[in-house]
């Protein structure tokens, strides 16, 4: 019965250290996919503009402490180089 605990310990630690190894690897993987693919968006914004509606709520109190309305404009930033 002793033999079956320490394999079975041995096993599941296996198990875990294999399973951290490959959600690491799959996790890097992902990241750097999705920050090329925001690094690529960037490169070819032009501009953004949004209008933003924004409303506060108090759950404690169970009112609406106000309705804020407004815009935002992202331009990227141009460089300029020497003929």
């Amino acid at each position: 019965m002793k033999g079956v605990f320490q394999y079975g310990f041995a096993a599941l630690f296996c198990m875990v250290t294999l399973s951290a190894v490959c959600v690491g690897t799959a996790h890097g993987q992902i990241t750097s996919t999705i920050m090329r693919r925001m690094e690529e968006t960037r490169k070819s914004l032009n501009s953004v503009k949004a209008d933003i509606t924004m409303s506060k709520y108090d759950a404690a109190l169970q009112t609406s402490d106000g309705l804020f309305v407004g815009t935002t404009k992202y331009l990227p930033e141009q460089t300029i180089t020497a003929p």
